[in-house]
């Protein structure tokens, strides 16, 4: 039996077999069931921040010969113009059902998607139409895999960021960085070398859709090529910041601090709920973080103008104190 090795609990004709892998077959209702009930279950049972799917959605055109589905298509492809509309809209469902799960469930769960960085493949190849996602809100975050290099051309790293950054429509926009081709000698010449992350950091804070950075993957944080991870520490991310809210608001709204005391460095106050505080200090009316804290009192680390936020569960910030200054 080729399906010997299969968990018992998945039933045998839910699946499909190609060349080089097994999939869930999303044409199936049950199939959409079964990971919404997945779904359910981790944020149910378990303290998640977020769901996370990759672009796994049907398989890479070099993993079979033919998808082998026209049965399902004839048995549930009415109203669709072709099968590859029909497969299209299968994963809309599977987007759709999960985020309907975590909204019924546990809505303060962020449900996020990393697609390949070449939509056209997205759609035409896997069937994965994620700027529709975006669009219909089904999609808190979305985090296409822009593993290439800078340069001038269509598909270089600041192109595709600029096509995803007017296209992600209601979703925060994060990227994803290919740590993994720093140091590899089949990656090109232009990941030989650091300055190629800089130039990428330079492309996404100059964009002011994109609220954050993935690296891909955490195993190529021990291998340490070309000191990149250095310069992840100390160049790039050297600096506290917040997570930005995606998602749905369900804690508390945060509220103003007003009653700040301060005693030479020393700085004490009174917030009420499960949150925590964001010391700015103020230099040219910019504001840095120096400190994150629960705590309700915190030392200064030098003279100068500093305010304070209140940051609920749901990492939405609260407006500014008064600016307090330590001379």
């Amino acid at each position: 039996d080729r399906f010997s090795d299969l968990d018992p609990k998945i039933n045998k004709d839910w699946v499909k077999d190609y060349d080089k892998i097994r999939i869930y077959n999303p044409a199936l209702p049950e199939v959409r069931e079964r990971i919404g009930d997945i779904v359910k279950d981790i944020i149910t049972k378990y303290a998640v921040d977020g769901i996370h799917i990759d672009d796994y959605f049907y398989p890479s055109p070099g993993s079979y010969t033919s998808l082998n589905d026209e049965e399902e298509y004839k048995k549930y492809g009415a109203g669709y113009a072709s099968i590859a509309a029909f497969r299209k809209g299968n994963i809309d469902k599977a987007v759709e059902k999960i985020y309907k799960v975590i909204v019924e469930n546990k809505p303060e769960v962020v449900f996020s998607v990393s697609p390949t960085g070449n939509n056209d493949y997205n759609v035409n190849s896997l069937y994965a139409d994620a700027t529709k996602w975006c669009r219909e809100g089904w999609v808190d975050i979305l985090i296409p895999q822009l593993y290439y290099a800078t340069g001038s051309t269509e598909s270089s790293f600041n192109s595709r960021l600029n096509w995803w950054s007017l296209n992600t429509q209601k979703a925060v926009l994060m990227v994803g960085h290919g740590l993994y081709k720093f140091g590899d000698e089949t990656a090109g010449s232009q990941f030989q070398t650091t300055s190629e992350l800089l130039q990428q950091f330079k492309y996404t804070r100059a964009n002011a859709k994109v609220q954050g950075g993935v690296m891909y993957s955490a195993k190529y944080y021990e291998e340490n090529k070309l000191g990149i991870i250095d310069v992840l520490k100390n160049q790039l991310y050297n600096n506290l910041s917040l997570i930005p809210f995606s998602g749905r608001k369900v804690a508390p709204e945060p509220t103003k601090i007003t009653n700040i005391i301060l005693n030479g460095s020393m700085i004490r106050w009174d917030v009420v709920g499960n949150v925590r505080t964001v010391i700015y200090k103020i230099t040219d009316n910019k504001g840095a973080i120096v400190g994150i804290t629960a705590d309700k009192r915190f030392t200064l680390p030098e003279k100068g103008n500093y305010c304070l936020t209140v940051l609920n569960e749901d990492n939405v910030e609260s407006d500014i104190s008064n600016i307090i200054s330590y001379k």
